[in-house]
C-alpha cells in the first residue's frame, strides 16, 4: 500500500504541476496575441523548449527580428529538431515580416510580462521532467505494473512516417487534434491520459475485483 500511496502523492503533484504550466502558457499566448501575433504564428508549442529559449532571447517584436539565423538553428538542435536549417530560415522570414507593432512603452510592458512568463515555464518544464522520472520510477517499482501496461517494457511505442521515435511534442499536437474533434474545449494532453490512466488504476471507485493488477487498482 505504502508504493500505491507514493505513486498517488507524486502524480497528482506532477499533474498541478502541468496544469500549472498549461495556465502560464494561456497567459503568455494572451500577451503575445496583443503585440506580437508572429510568435504564435511561428511557435505551435510554446511550452516546446526551443520556443522558450527563443522568446527568452527575443520577447518583443523588435529583438525577434534581429535574431541571428545561426541561433534559431541552435536552440531548434537543442530542442532535437528535424530540418533545422529550413525551419530556421522560416522562422526567422515570419520573425522580420513587417507588421503594426505596440508604441514602445506598451510593448516593453508586454516584453517584461513575456519574460517572467517564459521564466516560469523553463522553470516548470525542469521540475514536470523531474517530478515525471519519481512518478515513473515508483509506478515502475509496483509489482503489478507489467500486467498493467501489457507487459511492453522497452522500445518506442509510436513512431513518425520517418521511422522515427514520436517526441512528446509531435504527441501533444495528436492529443490536443483529437480532443478538438471530440469536442473537448479543457487543455488536453499526453500527460492528461496518462494521469488518467494511473487514477484509474488506483482509484476505481469501488473494490478493487480478483484479476491480475487489483493490487495496483487498490
Amino acid at each position: 500500500m505504502s508504493l500505491a500511496e507514493a505513486v498517488k502523492l507524486t502524480a497528482r503533484a506532477h499533474q498541478s504541476l502541468i496544469w500549472d504550466r498549461s495556465r502560464h502558457v494561456l497567459r503568455l499566448r494572451a500577451a503575445l496575441r496583443e503585440f506580437f501575433p508572429a510568435a504564435l504564428q511561428v511557435f505551435a508549442d510554446l511550452d516546446a523548449p526551443d520556443a522558450l529559449e527563443l522568446l527568452g532571447r527575443a520577447p518583443d517584436p523588435s529583438r525577434a527580428a534581429a535574431l541571428s539565423r545561426a541561433k534559431i538553428t541552435a536552440a531548434l538542435t537543442r530542442a532535437s529538431r528535424r530540418d533545422t536549417a529550413a525551419k530556421a530560415q522560416q522562422i526567422q522570414a515570419a520573425l522580420r515580416a513587417p507588421r503594426l507593432q505596440q508604441p514602445p512603452a506598451v510593448q516593453g510592458a508586454y516584453a517584461a510580462i513575456v519574460s517572467s512568463q517564459v521564466a516560469l515555464m523553463t522553470a516548470l518544464n525542469a521540475q514536470i521532467e523531474e517530478l515525471g522520472e519519481v512518478v515513473a520510477t515508483h509506478f515502475g517499482h509496483h509489482p503489478d505494473t507489467d500486467l498493467a501496461v501489457g507487459e511492453r517494457v522497452d522500445g518506442p511505442i509510436f513512431l513518425v512516417p520517418d521511422r522515427q521515435r514520436l517526441d512528446r511534442h509531435g504527441a501533444a499536437r495528436m492529443v490536443r487534434r483529437a480532443a478538438i474533434r471530440a469536442g473537448i474545449s479543457k487543455p488536453v494532453g499526453p500527460h492528461t491520459m496518462r494521469h488518467a490512466f494511473i487514477t484509474a488504476a488506483l482509484n476505481p471507485g469501488g473494490p478493487a475485483p480478483r484479476r491480475p493488477g487489483s493490487r495496483l487498482a487498490r
